[in-house]
């Protein structure tokens, strides 16, 4: 005779984020247009966007980089969420780690003024400060009437981390990127290379 296990998991409180748990849609308000790019704080996250010539723009919200649908889709009025040619919003309560793109509509007549705008295409912010390629489709993405997810997504970041007091890391030039860069005349008062860099052992002269 079988006698099944007690599911010691059953009454375990659930650690599921609270954006996976979510159902209902975020609030969201005006939004500023300062800040260009996503800017996190402590009511949620400010979302920005710059098209000159965009007539109507979404906000798509993924829960991961593989979520195969957004799980909310924000349509930007343009009368509220835009400030010149800025669009913004304020998506209320969204934490870090959300994945996002961008759904824009305008003209579309290359051949007259070059603009190129597809409606069915997702893109990717251009101030996003971390993108996933995870589900990117090249081939897909540069077809024009292909409307699947497959494009890249940025990635809400929080960028409020206080360094005061934070160690340096203990480490060597073993694994480091060397960068060079073309230098006509070097003095040896010349601070620019120490501001760009923070710190110039040797500059090789040719």
């Amino acid at each position: 005779m079988n006698i099944p296990k007690p599911d010691n998991n059953k009454h375990r409180k659930s650690e599921t984020p609270r954006h996976e748990q979510a159902m209902e849609p975020y609030r969201v308000s005006r939004g500023k247009p300062e800040h260009f790019g996503t800017t996190l704080d402590a009511e949620g996250a400010n979302f920005t966007l710059f098209s000159r010539h965009a007539t109507a723009v979404e906000l798509l919200l993924y829960r991961t980089a593989d979520s195969a649908e957004p799980f909310q889709i924000i349509a930007l009025n343009p009368a509220e969420n835009r400030s010149f040619f800025f669009w913004h919003i304020h998506v209320e309560g969204l934490p870090a780690g959300i994945h996002y793109t961008w759904r824009v509509q305008g003209p579309d007549d290359t051949a007259t003024t070059g603009h190129r705008f597809n409606a069915k295409k997702e893109l990717v912010s251009p101030a996003a400060k971390a993108v996933t390629d995870l589900l990117w489709d090249r081939k897909r993405a540069s077809d024009p009437n292909d409307a699947a997810r497959t494009s890249m997504r940025a990635v809400v970041t929080d960028e409020q981390f206080n360094w005061e007091g934070e160690p340096a890391i203990a480490q060597g030039l073993e694994g480091a990127i060397i960068y060079r860069g073309p230098c006509r005349r070097v003095y040896p008062s010349s601070l620019i290379l120490r501001r760009a860099f923070g710190h110039v052992r040797r500059v090789d002269r040719k």
